[in-house]
């Protein structure tokens, strides 16, 4: 079957056929033990992606060294034999324009520890030297020698130790999150039989607060040997310059004896086929959680990607997945009040946990705790039983490859932080790292090996693996083979502790017979119009029933456009809608597309107008167009790769549009707003969906404490005007279909309306676009004035707000909020406070207040990590913020702590 879909005899292939890696990667060991990876990449232009992973984590710490590993992490940055200090260390960084946070960082995980640093190639003209930076080389050679320094020249003092461990204890109490005791729970019944669950990266309080210098020193001088490192370098370099750089510095190391790890040999530890039964279901429940999930999973071994067979299986895989949530997304789309909010199906392979896992998930609201699953199972069950369809696989393989399609002919512009990623991960999993271009060559080849038999072949075999195709419990009988699963099937449920209940592995087993009852009937094919799916350009996305010149609207030619130092161009089109435009190669073939409608909640007359426009919005873009009900849009956008994004603020509602140009991407995008801006398909069950999402939305945010302490702040600074916060459940229930999309299409009128498109595009291409489909909207002839908010006033005493959100651990959070000038309202008094030619209105820049508040609310930032962080051990994290308004005369401030004890002293 070709990439189009077209059928053809089945090509005979070599499964054992070795893949071919990409002949531009470098890899090797140096004469120490140290292995690299080098690999050229021009994008960004004159910078590096230097990454060194350590085969050294949380697994090779002893019962009492829990968190060790973790801790010298943060101590190799507080000074080395060159740097002798951790401020010599972040001038040596600056120096060569290097932030710790941005551009360097590390991160201690199961099996590995990973510095990762992102610099210059060559130092940019008339960039100072910093003081302290001397001792330091230029570019990328002083990139590599201050990773040099970290890793294997630390000094490791007392002070730097006692410093560090008061930031991981810190850090050790921020992170205790429900989600991450929930992560926990599970973890601890999959990976039972293994160290994991006993050697968590953050560690053990008790075993923090009792480290020493020595412990440090020890750990770090057993593990940081070059045998048990390797090096990753990414960017636009010679690649044999870089090795030989790499060579002058790193064969510096001793060679020493690579010490026996934990982390080289997990996948050892792991079983495959019967658990312990007291493994096999486990329950989390916590009032903190809004949603009850349900995970069914199977461990299975990892495998490497080295031959041909290797990949033909992951396109099948891609293949079912694809298929599964097409099914398990129509299905949500045609229930008005939907049981499920999420749902999910993976096998995916993990070297962090040494092992590849079958997981099928789905998330509800506790209420429809039983439904969900048996819905889920019984999905599951007709995948088993009747297999995919032939139309389901053509859309699911078409879609597949116009994606490695646009991948490869993207390949020469991708970038390296996205590059050395995929290295990384494929490196570590013992995959072979291939092009793009010859990724996407392959899987054609392998496109042509298989049919619906072969993919119904390994649907059966994956999702039998869960237990769940024969009537009876889950056990591994209900297997098929060792790729897929043969082992018992791990059950894990969590959910909201008031509403959970008691729930039993018996009680599962109910609904896993439950859902085998009654007849299961054969899936139908989705009727989807094949215009819409493929690539000619005549017959491009809604061209046959959403043409502009068929509605019979009036196209106009925008005016002259206006250019800018910066390269970008405006346009302003008769019908009000405004045009900017920007060409960058920063992301090669791809563009967002933006339509800012100017208003926003604060446009509207209360707070139910103002929860109109949020759900209006939602319930539009996710309903249909044109004519189309909205699964075939859905699956028009997925199949062409358009991701669209909704959103609503104080000042505007905002749609974002990402694609590709390949495949006439530009002109897809324009059409299919169009298509919702000017023929949308209201539908009641899109409009009952958006309402039971906004109202999870309001659900959930009662039981995050950092988001009510934002909005209980900024609700006070706006006088406690309710258009502002999110909207309550009481006032999403007032809101009636009718008024919703009057409400709707009031905001959209186009002389609210600012188009910015941004990206690697053709400058013709976009202006015809935009003047035929922008230009042919018409408006309801009425521009609503932005309604003023109340009088903002700063904060009192009396306007604390005290927020309770119960958790057995003791967390707190703290939020101070202020105001500044809007963005555009400085005024001459103002400007004049700044030094040099901006004095003057006549030379002043509307801009340059606030972009001076800006690099001032970073050295705050800086300030107050520094002082409460560093100086005093407060706390870990600690933020101030600067958030600018465009069409009101007023900007917001915050500040925020997180702490576990003594928030009202920091």
């Amino acid at each position: 079957m070709g990439e189009n879909g077209g059928k053809s005899v089945l090509e005979e292939f070599d499964p054992c056929e070795k893949l071919v890696e990409d002949p531009n990667l470098v890899r090797g060991r140096l004469e120490n033990g140290l292995a690299y990876a080098i690999l050229p990449n021009a994008r960004p232009a004159n910078r590096v992606e230097a990454h060194l992973v350590v085969s050294c984590g949380s697994l090779d710490e002893e019962d009492h060294e829990q968190g060790l590993a973790h801790l010298v992490e943060h101590v190799v940055f507080c000074g080395t034999k060159k740097l002798v200090d951790s401020e010599k260390v972040k001038s040596a960084m600056a120096s060569i324009g290097m932030s710790f946070g941005a551009d360097v960082n590390a991160s201690t995980d199961f099996r590995e520890t990973k510095y990762t640093f992102h610099g210059p190639i060559e130092r940019p003209q008339n960039f100072p030297i910093i003081d302290g930076g001397e001792a330091i080389s230029d570019g990328f050679q002083g990139v590599l020698e201050i990773l040099y320094e970290i890793c294997f020249q630390a000094t490791i003092e007392e002070d730097s130790v006692t410093t560090e461990k008061a930031a991981v204890l810190s850090e050790l109490q921020l992170r205790n999150t429900v989600e991450f005791r929930s992560d926990k729970a599970f973890i601890e019944k999959f990976h039972g039989e293994t160290p994991i669950p006993t050697r968590y990266p953050i560690g053990l309080e008790e075993s923090v607060k009792g480290f020493t210098a020595a412990d440090v020193r020890r750990f770090y001088d057993k593990f940081y040997v070059p045998g048990n490192m390797e090096l990753y370098c990414v960017g636009s370099f010679d690649k044999k310059g870089a090795l030989e750089l790499i060579k002058s510095i790193f064969e510096k190391a001793e060679r020493k004896e690579v010490p026996s790890c934990v982390s080289h040999r997990l996948e050892e530890y792991h079983r495959f086929d019967r658990i312990d039964p007291e493994r096999k279901f486990a329950t989390f429940s916590h009032n903190l959680l809004a949603q009850t999930v349900v995970c069914f999973a199977v461990k299975v071994p990892s495998y490497k990607v080295q031959e041909f067979e290797h990949l033909r299986i992951n396109l099948v895989d891609s293949i079912c997945g694809s298929v599964f949530e097409e099914r398990m997304d129509g299905i949500y789309k045609s229930m008005g009040n939907p049981i499920f909010t999420e749902f999910g199906w993976g096998y995916d392979d993990s070297h962090r946990e040494g092992c590849a896992a079958n997981v099928l998930t789905i998330s509800c609201e506790p209420a429809d705790f039983r439904d969900a699953v048996v819905l889920l199972l019984r999905e599951s069950r007709r995948l088993c039983r009747y297999g995919i369809l032939e139309g389901e696989m053509r859309r699911a393989l078409h879609m597949l490859l116009k994606s490695l399609r646009q991948d490869a002919e993207q390949a020469d512009t991708k970038q390296s932080s996205s590059i050395i990623s995929d290295l990384i991960n494929e490196s570590e999993l013992g995959d072979v790292y291939q092009s793009a271009q010859a990724q996407y060559e392959l899987f054609q080849k392998a496109s042509r090996t298989i049919d619906v038999e072969t993919v119904n072949k390994r649907v059966r075999a994956v999702f039998s693996g869960l237990g769940i195709e024969k009537d009876g419990s889950l056990t591994p009988e209900n297997g098929i083979d060792g790729m897929v699963g043969c082992g018992d099937c791990v059950v894990f449920v969590s959910g909201p502790q008031r509403k959970l209940g008691k729930i039993t592995l018996d009680e599962i087993n109910e609904l896993v017979k439950l859902s085998a009852q009654g007849e299961i009937e054969a899936p139908a094919d989705i009727d989807l119009p094949e215009y819409l799916f493929e690539d000619q350009p005549e017959r491009v996305g809604f061209v046959e029933v959403c043409n502009a010149q068929q509605l019979g609207l009036e196209v106009v030619e925008p005016e002259k456009a206006v250019e800018t130092e910066s390269g970008a161009w405006f346009r302003t089109l008769p019908n009000g809608v405004r045009g900017a435009f920007q060409v960058t190669e920063y992301d090669a073939k791809h563009f967002i597309l933006r339509v800012n409608v100017h208003g926003g909640s604060a446009s509207m007359a209360d707070e139910v107008e103002s929860a109109a426009l949020s759900m209006g919005l939602l319930t539009m873009f996710s309903g249909g167009a044109a004519g189309h009900p909205s699964h075939v849009i859905s699956k028009y956008m997925s199949t062409h790769n358009i991701d669209l994004e909704v959103a609503v603020g104080f000042e505007s509602a905002r749609l974002d549009m990402w694609a590709g140009t390949a495949g006439h991407g530009l002109k897809r995008a324009f059409e299919t707003l169009f298509a919702y801006f000017t023929t949308p398909v209201w539908e009641t069950s899109s409009f009952e969906r958006a309402r039971k999402e906004r109202m999870l939305l309001f659900e959930e945010l009662q039981h995050e404490i950092e988001r009510r302490v934002q909005e209980a702040a900024y609700l006070n600074l706006v006088g406690g005007d309710k258009r502002f916060p999110t909207s309550s459940k009481k006032c999403l229930r007032r809101i009636n279909f009718d008024d919703l999309q009057q409400t709707i299409m009031r905001a959209l009128d186009p002389a609210k309306m600012e188009v910015i498109l941004v990206g690697d595009f053709d400058p013709k291409e976009a202006e015809m676009h935009f003047a035929s489909y922008f230009g042919a909207m018409r408006g309801v002839g009425v521009v609503d004035p932005p309604r003023a908010i109340p009088d903002v006033r700063l904060t009192s005493n009396e306007d604390v707000t005290k927020l309770s959100v119960y958790d057995q651990e003791n967390r707190a959070v703290v939020g101070f909020t202020g105001h500044l000038r809007g963005r555009w309202s400085m005024t001459d008094l103002d400007l004049q406070a700044f030094p040099g030619s901006y004095t003057t209105p006549k030379h002043a820049d509307k801009a340059f207040g606030s972009r001076c508040l800006t690099v001032l609310s970073e050295i705050i930032n800086n300030r107050l990590y520094k002082e409460i962080r560093e100086e005093q051990k407060l706390t870990y994290w600690v933020s101030f913020g600067l958030s600018y308004l465009d069409t009101h005369d007023f900007s917001i401030v915050t500040i925020r702590v997180r702490a576990t004890d003594g928030p009202l002293k920091i």
